[in-house]
């Protein structure tokens, strides 16, 4: 069971490797964490080891070092498929990027109050991997900025109303 525990990371490595497309990869990371979780665990609850000849024999601090291994293994597997699935929009991100980048021709850049939020915007929407995000961002800075610019008359009741919007998002969350 504990030279199973050993192999058990690198056939699941070989079977997602071997796979010829990325759709099952994760997928198969996953699985093969969650085995050596439970595979593990069961090592682990099987009572207090002792020295009798047994052919597995674990020491509380190797208990402590196997469940920790095992679950560090199983928290980076979550971490890792929801990030091949993300890799998996790149594409799409940059088709967007790309339409998004044609409006920054578009903005008068003479006026740093009207080329600052659209910056920030763009700067923050690979940042944080959100285009919503990067939206909310511009708007709230486009309202700012006009503030404390002194030209509040310049900004329409809309913005406004969708900078508060992002604003009570990105507080509530």
């Amino acid at each position: 069971m504990a030279l199973f525990l050993l192999v058990l990371p690198f056939v699941g490595a070989l079977v997602g490797y071997a796979l010829p497309t990325d759709r099952f990869r994760p997928a198969v990371l996953v699985a093969t964490a969650g085995a050596h979780l439970l595979l593990s665990g069961s090592i682990l609850a099987g009572g207090v080891a002792a020295p009798d000849g047994r052919w597995l024999w674990l020491d509380p601090p190797g208990r402590i070092v196997l469940g920790l291994v095992s679950v560090l293994f199983f928290g980076c597997a979550i971490y890792a498929y929801g990030y091949l699935h993300l890799r998996n929009e790149r594409p799409n991100r940059v088709f967007v990027a790309c339409v998004m980048a044609g409006g920054l021709a578009d903005l008068d850049w003479d006026d740093v109050t009207e080329y600052a939020p659209a910056v920030i915007a763009a700067v923050t929407m690979p940042l944080t991997y959100s285009i919503a995000s990067g939206i909310g961002l511009g708007f709230i800075s486009y309202v700012l900025i006009k503030l404390f610019a002194g030209r509040v008359k310049d900004v329409p009741i809309a913005i406004w109303v969708l900078a508060a919007v992002f604003a009570l998002k990105f507080f509530v969350t």
